[in-house]
This record gives structure tokens, C-alpha cells and sequence, in this order.
């Protein structure tokens, strides 16, 4: 977690998973990402500012999730606890 949330870019794959719909499973790379709005979020306490402007709670402790940036300005959801190679290395 701590290399996630340095804000650094980084490399990592992970598997899929969603809980509503019982699918999952399958592996996704991304070559490049980060921490989404991590300056927005440590100013605000972990807030993010939805598309109307106004700031919003976004769950993610107790949902144990992560906003990534991708190279592309996408932002993509991952749980941490499916992520398997960070920077080219294992995770435990």
C-alpha cells in the first residue's frame, strides 16, 4: 500500500472481481498507473470531487478500494487485495 499510495507511476496486474454481478477472475494489466487525485484526497481526508463539482465521500477505506490513474487520464477501480505483481514483483 505504500508504494500505491506514494503517487508514484507504477506497474501492476490484478484479478477482477464483482460481488453484484458474480463475475470475475480475469487478469488485467496496467503497464502504466497511479493513485487517482491523490492531492485532492489528502487535502480533503480522502474526498473526491464528482463530475458536478461538489465533493462527495468515496468509501474507499471501508470498501477497501483504490482510484488509478492510468496513462490515458482513465481512472480505473482496483481492490488491493487482488493485486498479485506490483512493479514487476510478486505480492504476498
Amino acid at each position: 500500500m505504500e508504494i500505491i499510495r506514494s503517487g508514484e507511476w507504477m506497474s501492476l496486474r490484478c484479478f477482477t472481481a464483482d460481488l453484484v454481478k458474480n463475475t470475475g477472475g480475469r487478469i488485467i494489466t496496467f503497464t502504466k498507473c497511479r493513485i487517482a487525485r491523490l492531492k485532492l484526497m489528502q487535502e480533503n481526508n480522502s474526498q473526491t470531487e464528482g463530475i458536478n463539482g461538489f465533493a462527495k465521500s468515496a468509501n474507499h477505506n471501508y470498501n477497501f478500494t483504490v482510484n488509478l490513474e492510468l496513462e490515458n487520464n482513465q481512472i480505473r477501480k482496483v481492490h488491493p487485495s487482488l493485486i498479485f505483481e506490483l512493479n514487476n514483483q510478486k505480492v504476498l
